[in-house]
């Protein structure tokens, strides 16, 4: 890792140690406009995570999920305080700190850092994926696609769809997760696919996807099974499918 690189290790190891120490408080949190609900952990995050980017970076556009939204530019950072605000308000332990850069449209360098186990996966175009814990760091890759099919899913938002989806792999297996922790699970080999058909946005994905693409795997559209793109004017994601190998795509043409 370069300099940069490591600096937004540190900027999200400080953020998830600050986030712990509302842990006790979660209970206390508001619902917004779409009736998601956000912590003070989620408030006080946004802005630590934003001020240490801007003392790093200097002048450049951030756009975080608890800040001011305005149109994305060419070259922009996402972050994402506290993905998975309903499973840490729940007591569960997947909730993540998201941070990516994203240039023309793709997401081009990510960190998803885990504060209860004070691990940290990043990757990027020009970095291979790393998982960073206990001091140590690894490269990470996504697996060969086992006879049977681990299918990561979201543990808060799992629908009808997504499960219809699950139930035409064979004797698949499915890891409930929250956050961008999914992302991660198949970037380390963990699980080989992730389908989301309901709403996300941008500062959701951008950093796990940077880090399954690091890893060898890919992000698409289930509207056309293109790479999902960034910058969009509202920052709305299309439904979308991370897979961690290429025959796992191969099996969900015509799935969708």
């Amino acid at each position: 890792m370069n300099d940069l690189e490591r600096q937004l290790v540190e900027i999200s190891k400080k953020a998830g140690a600050g986030i712990m120490r509302f842990r006790g408080d979660s209970q206390h949190h508001q619902l917004k406009s779409d009736l998601s609900p956000v912590t003070q952990a989620d408030l006080w995050a946004s802005e630590f995570i934003t001020g240490e980017l801007k003392k790093t970076l200097g002048d450049v556009q951030i756009i975080s999920e608890e800040g001011s939204c305005f149109d994305p530019t060419d070259s922009f950072w996402l972050v994402d305080p506290l993905d998975g605000t309903k499973e840490f308000i729940n007591g569960f332990d997947d909730f993540t700190v998201n941070i990516a850069k994203v240039e023309n449209g793709q997401t081009v360098l990510g960190v998803v850092y885990l504060p209860t186990t004070q691990t940290a996966y990043i990757g990027g175009k020009e970095l291979p994926a790393l998982k960073i814990a206990g001091g140590q760091e690894r490269p990470i890759w996504v697996r060969k696609t086992p006879s049977e099919v681990e299918i990561a899913v979201s543990r808060s938002h799992l629908d009808t769809k997504t499960q219809e989806f699950a139930d035409q792999f064979p004797n698949h297996v499915q890891t409930a997760a929250g956050s961008s922790m999914k992302f991660c699970l198949i970037a380390e080999g963990q699980a080989d696919v992730y389908p989301r058909f309901g709403r996300t946005m941008e500062w959701d994905t951008a950093a796990g996807q940077a880090v399954l693409e690091a890893a060898g795997g890919r992000v698409v559209s289930v509207e056309d099974l293109k790479p999902l793109g960034y910058a969009k004017s509202d920052l709305e994601n299309p439904g979308f499918i991370a897979i961690g190998h290429e025959a796992v795509l191969e099996k969900t043409k015509g799935l969708q």
